[in-house]
């Protein structure tokens, strides 16, 4: 099933990212060492609750647990339309500023081709985080998280129709990369939010 098509984009953009608000090969160009480039969103809502996304059971790495993001195609206009391209993908969210990246970015190799990757995290704003769609075909299930719930690995509720109950279930990351990004993403929006003690995990 092909994606509906994104809305124009209208984000804003720190300046602190503007080396990544530029086409991928442009990037490629100053960084010989890698062959493409992915990307990951980082989601918040007004609970500062992070969006989680379970992977397909029919996908690579069933059932494992990430964030929205993917391949920044060629295509895409710049790298971090890319991030929203997908985002709108895999979770029918509309990005409305980009704000930090968090960390540096992280280096792996691909199995079956061995292709370098580097992949750009970034925390974003969206217009509305009311109604996650989900792409069947990636994702099968997703949840809002809070900070300690992402620590120890478990959730108490299920952000779909079909609920877990309250008993809560457990939640296995990707890679641990993937945990360890998350858990910067809520220290940085913290730090630049000026959090209250009480929210600080």
């Amino acid at each position: 099933m092909a994606p509906t098509p994104p809305p124009p984009f209208t984000f804003t953009v720190p300046a602190s990212l503007s080396a990544l608000n530029v086409p991928m090969a442009t990037f490629l160009q100053t960084h010989p060492s890698y062959d493409v480039l992915a990307s990951g969103a980082f989601v918040f809502d007004s609970s500062n609750r992070i969006l989680l996304l379970q992977r397909a059971s029919h996908d690579t790495l069933p059932n494992l647990w990430e964030t929205p993001g993917g391949a920044v195609d060629a295509s895409d206009s710049t790298i971090l339309d890319g991030v929203a391209r997908e985002l709108w993908e895999e979770a029918g969210l509309v990005v409305k500023a980009f704000r930090e990246q968090v960390g540096v970015g992280r280096e792996f190799r691909t199995a079956r081709k061995g292709l370098v990757v580097f992949k750009v995290e970034i925390w974003v704003e969206v217009e509305s985080a009311e109604h996650v769609t989900l792409d069947p075909d990636e994702h099968q299930r997703f949840v809002w998280a809070m900070e300690e719930e992402c620590k120890r690995g478990r959730v108490g509720r299920l952000g779909s129709a079909e609920g877990d109950g309250d008993g809560g279930f457990e939640i296995e990351f990707t890679c641990l990369e993937q945990q360890e990004s998350i858990l910067e993403a809520f220290r940085i929006r913290k730090e630049v939010e000026g959090l209250p003690k009480a929210d600080r995990g």
